[in-house]
């Protein structure tokens, strides 16, 4: 307790002369006992200070000292707590606030609910059936499996002759058919284990507990059909059958599961899909592999290694990795036999490091680098690359086909002996040594590493050999065939053919011979092609063509004969072609001059009278126009059909196209006429739509037609006297034909 001053000591309690109620309690001495009963008499003093709380002896503020006047007051007047207690308006204020406080908790407590029952806490074997039962509906009304269990518990313990026993059966029975229902629900969720935990759960003695079984063995058979077909479909993606893989993974939307109709088909086709792509992968891979070459199989290693793990075509992936790594080996292998050390090198670099090709990888560096020295073909690179290979013992896996590297650098050490003795007899130049080179180098087998350079070598000096032969007859040939005469020429021939098919100077001496029996050949048919050319000079051409006719095919000059054969033709063809175009053109009608123009533009351009047959032919086209006009001032559809004779290349044809539009346009309007029965300046037509009164035909004065189509000379063409008279075309057919 904190020590206070002497003024504030609170005295025991005992009675005192000085309190108003020493004889009595007041009636409010209960609630003012800490005022005056519980600390003793209340006075003046007590009110003049605070006590401190701390843990000082003196107090923080010391009051300061009062007159003994001050002091002598104080004791006079009463203490304001005591005036305030005194006071009517006190006493009434209380009152009410005590009224109404008791009022308040009245009220609160009448309308208060009861609280519920506390579940988890009730001691069971004292609690009544109604409680029971209020407790097993609310954990009912969880809806979970072991909550209903609880539900059941809680009220199969009421006696059966209870009263609440019915209502209670139709509740469990209830309750038993909604646990197998939430099994139900964890069974298409894919929890079908948890679904028979839940289901097995189900009290034996109730009704639902019949369909426990049933509905376990249903649920089990579409897990192990569901199952089943996943299964399979997973097996043709193993074996890339994308498409049967589908057609599998379809089978699980029929299936009476929601869980495998959705989660697990969704996730089987996301695996088709991803082995769709991991399908081409392989696929490219496998192409990429068949090219046999190790740049073509690493890209396709890499396409191999995009695979993943998770997809289901990653262990034939592997396996087609593993395939393709000794494929690799092989390249590398392949390479060392046919001396290619880079490729080799390159296919040691790109093997894993793992024990099953670290040591090929290490033989084929090895193996490289023997290679490579052995390259420079020198015999001391040789032996140093025998050592090189014997560092591949019989415990590596390249061992043999280090040892027949080994074997083939001991032959090609031998190979290189045979070639430098046989090129040093070679060099001598004579044909007994180059015999003896031969015979040198084909002691080097067909098996050793160098029979190629070898076979090469024998044919060079062997065409040596044929062409020191050779070149004497060849030489003799030239000289016989320099003096010309057809005699010498045959013996050059036959000398040339001395020369056999296959020897070195075998195509010289045939282009000789050809050259020579073209001579001899030109020499022979010389004279009948003079002889023709002679008779086309005095205009003999058919005794021209007969002479040169003699030379025969595949002759020196018959391309020559031939040539002129057709020069003299198409002259002897000209002439008749232009007498027989102005025979017809003499009949004097469009089909005859039609006729006319085209059997002389058969006339070829290098005849005699190519020029005047093309001024006859655009003579004859101007005739065909002017007949047509004629005959246009009586009858425009007949003057339409002549001027459709006249030819293209004529230069007549522009004009006669203009006329027939013309001429057409006047017969439909002709026609027009003659639907409607009208009157024309030129006579009359009836109603029948007959000609009544026609003009007379006005004969033709002009006998010259002028040709307007030329650009350079404008020519008068003349018309025979009897062209002024009109005749149809229809009617000359005969005679033209």
């Amino acid at each position: 307790m904190a020590n206070y001053p002497e003024q504030f000591h609170f005295p025991e309690r005992k009675p005192s002369p000085a309190q108003p109620y020493a004889a009595g309690r007041s009636p409010f001495s209960h609630r003012s006992g800490a005022a005056s009963g519980q600390y003793g008499k209340v006075t003046p003093e007590s009110f003049s200070t605070v006590p401190s709380s701390g843990p000082s002896t003196a107090p923080a503020h010391p009051l300061p000292s009062h007159s003994p006047r001050q002091q002598q007051g104080a004791k006079r007047q009463r203490p304001f707590i005591l005036r305030v207690m005194g006071h009517w308006l006190f006493w009434m204020t209380t009152s009410i606030a005590i009224t109404g406080g008791v009022a308040g908790f009245a009220g609160a407590t009448l309308f208060k609910l009861p609280s519920l029952p506390n579940c988890p806490k009730i001691f069971w074997p004292m609690a009544s059936a109604s409680l029971r039962m209020h407790c097993a509906e609310q954990a009912a009304e969880k809806n979970t499996p072991h909550d209903l269990l609880d539900a059941i518990a809680l009220v199969d313990e009421l006696p059966l002759d209870h009263p609440m026993r019915q209502p209670v059966n139709d509740l469990i029975e209830q309750w038993s058919f909604d646990i197998l229902e939430l099994a139900e629900v964890n069974f298409h969720q894919g929890d079908l284990e948890g679904a028979i935990a839940a289901a097995k759960r189900v009290p034996r003695h109730l009704v639902a507990y019949d369909q426990v079984d049933e509905r376990i063995e249903q649920w089990q058979t579409i897990w192990a059909d569901s199952e089943k077909i996943y299964q399979e479909a997973e097996a043709l993606l193993e074996q890339e059958d994308l498409r049967g893989a589908f057609n599998v993974a379809t089978q699980l939307l029929s299936v009476n599961n929601e869980y495998w109709q959705t989660e697990q088909y969704n996730l089987l086709t996301d695996l088709i899909e991803t082995s769709r792509i991991d399908t081409e992968l392989l696929t490219q891979a496998r192409r990429l592999a068949k090219n046999e070459n190790v740049n073509d199989l690493l890209e396709a290693m890499q396409l191999l290694e995009q695979i993943q793990p998770t997809s289901r075509l990653y262990a034939p992936a592997r396996r087609t990795l593993s395939r393709f790594l000794e494929d690799l080996v092989d390249l590398g292998v392949k390479a060392l036999v046919a001396g290619d050390s880079t490729t080799a090198m390159e296919v040691s670099r790109h093997l894993p490091s793992g024990v099953e090709f670290k040591a090929k990888s290490q033989d084929l560096r090895e193996l490289s680098f023997a290679i490579s020295q052995a390259a420079s073909g020198m015999i001391p690179d040789i032996e140093a690359a025998i050592v090189q290979a014997q560092g591949v013992g019989a415990n590596r896996p390249l061992y043999s086909n280090a040892q027949k590297l080994i074997r083939s650098w001991e032959l090609e050490i031998q190979d290189v002996h045979h070639l430098t003795r046989a090129r040093g007899l070679a060099a001598l130049g004579q044909i007994p040594d180059l015999q003896a080179a031969i015979a040198e180098a084909q002691l080097i087998g067909y098996n050793n590493p160098r029979f190629d350079e070898a076979k090469q070598a024998i044919d060079d000096w062997r065409n040596q050999v044929y062409k020191l032969q050779d070149q004497p007859h060849l030489d003799e040939a030239r000289q016989l065939a320099a003096r010309g005469s057809i005699r010498a020429l045959d013996a050059a021939i036959s000398k040339a053919q001395l020369i056999a098919e296959g020897r070195p100077l075998h195509a010289k001496a045939t282009d000789l011979i050809d050259q020579w029996t073209n001579q001899v050949q030109t020499l022979q048919d010389r004279p009948y092609l003079d002889d023709a050319l002679n008779f086309a000079n005095r205009g003999n051409l058919p005794a021209a063509i007969a002479a040169a006719q003699q030379i025969q095919p595949n002759r020196a000059l018959h391309n020559e004969a031939q040539a002129n054969i057709e020069r003299w033709q198409d002259q002897i063809d000209g002439d008749i072609f232009f007498q027989q175009a102005q025979d017809i053109a003499r009949q004097n009608t469009p089909l005859a001059w039609a006729r006319a123009i085209r059997v002389a533009a058969r006339i070829s351009d290098n005849h005699h009278n190519y020029t005047q047959a093309n001024r006859l032919i655009e003579r004859w086209g101007h005739n065909i126009l002017a007949h047509a006009q004629q005959i246009a001032s009586v009858d425009y559809q007949e003057a339409v059909e002549v001027a459709n004779l006249v030819p293209s290349s004529t230069t007549a044809y522009s004009s006669a196209q203009l006329q027939i539009e013309t001429w057409q346009r006047a017969i439909a309007q002709e026609g027009q006429w003659l639907n409607e029965g009208q009157w024309s300046n030129e006579g009359q037509w009836s109603n029948e739509g007959q000609w009544l009164n026609p003009s007379p035909v006005v004969p033709v004065e002009d006998t010259t037609i002028e040709n307007t189509e030329s650009s350079e000379t404008t020519e008068t063409i003349e018309i025979l006297p009897n062209e002024t008279e009109v005749e149809s075309p229809l009617d000359s057919v005969s005679d033209a034909e």
